[in-house]
């Protein structure tokens, strides 16, 4: 017979014979004439004990879960760190511009890992190509901190030029394949940026088989005219030797000659709003190209290299390099001759 839960439910404590029971009960009417109360009894300790196992058994199963969520909570985040971590690392590396070995983040499973990591992947090779073809004393500037905000401004600096061209390109050019020419170009190219870098000259441009190269922009720099001749003495030593092998290969010898001058120059991006170059404008930069072509009626003897440097150059290094004095020289598109001197 089914009882209408209409009443309110009770409950007490009963101690008999060393026993505790518990009573829960309900008072029921409609029953009867009087109201009857409907319940039952249970010794407290058989009420306890199975709701204590439970009890138990839920926390433990509660503490296990709990556990199972940290150490997975620790294992998401570890997974999701460490590319964070390498990005972070990769970044300082790129804003110092150390590209060598080139960065290269690994994938990631997590989608928005991933596509950092390709974006900065991507971002890396353009930067690499970036400095490939901006000079890397210009690319430091331009990512320093006073340059974030502004570009270079032009400016007035003290500087030293250097012009080198192979003397007799064309008939040494002549019986060699475009590819063969190409080869010649950057493996020559290659000898001179490394000298020049290595004093830590900028390459400014390529003009066929001719560099110009220059110290004390964007930057100033104390010594550029001693770091300018101790570049080209390198220079010259470094083709030297190349001619060595060369020779032994049954190949003609690439002879050429350098020219260097001291004095002030403009130094400023030039160009289209689209595309510009920083470089050096001004009578210096003319100077140094023509001291460079008096080279082959006055060609070293004893090197395939000849190096010439104006007076001004010659005072600034007195007493540090070996120089002979060739005299008062005509300067083609100049009205005034200038002293010359050979680098030794």
């Amino acid at each position: 017979m089914v009882l209408a839960r209409q009443g309110e439910r009770r409950g007490h404590l009963l101690d008999f014979q060393d026993d505790t029971y518990a009573f829960i009960y309900r008072r029921e009417e409609g029953l009867a004439a009087l109201p009857i109360y409907v319940g039952r009894y249970i010794k407290l300790e058989r009420a306890i004990g199975p709701a204590f196992i439970r009890l138990w058994r839920s926390g433990v199963a509660g503490l296990v879960v709990v556990i199972i969520a940290v150490v997975a909570a620790l294992w998401l985040g570890r997974k999701m760190a460490n590319p964070v971590r390498n990005l972070a690392k990769a970044a300082d590396q790129i804003r110092t511009l150390n590209l060598e070995p080139p960065l290269q983040l690994n994938r990631s499973r997590l989608k928005e890992l991933d596509d950092a990591s390709t974006a900065f992947n991507s971002m890396t090779t353009g930067l690499k190509w970036f400095e490939t073809y901006v000079p890397k004393t210009l690319v430091h500037q331009l990512l320093s901190d006073d340059s974030t905000s502004k570009r270079l401004e032009s400016a007035e600096r003290e500087v030293t030029v250097l012009f080198t061209d192979i003397r007799s390109f064309t008939t040494l050019s002549e019986s060699l394949a475009a590819t063969e020419v190409a080869t010649l170009l950057n493996d020559h190219f290659a000898l001179i940026a490394e000298c020049v870098e290595e004093t830590d000259g900028t390459i400014d441009k390529y003009i066929g088989d001719s560099v110009m190269a220059f110290w004390g922009a964007p930057t100033e720099m104390s010594g550029h005219a001693k770091r300018a001749c101790k570049a080209a003495l390198a220079v010259r030593r470094a083709i030297d030797d190349e001619n060595g092998r060369r020779i032994k290969a049954g190949l003609p010898a690439v002879k050429m000659g350098i020219g260097i001058h001291t004095g002030n120059a403009i130094a400023d991006n030039i160009g289209a709003p689209s595309r510009v170059n920083y470089t050096l404008v001004g009578d210096t930069v003319n100077l140094a190209q023509r001291i460079e072509q008096l080279c082959k009626p006055m060609a070293e003897t004893k090197s395939d290299v000849t190096i010439l440097v104006s007076d001004t150059v010659a005072k600034e290094i007195s007493g540090n390099f070996n120089l002979e004095d060739l005299g008062s020289q005509p300067i083609r598109g100049r009205n005034n001759p200038i002293n010359v001197f050979r680098l030794k």
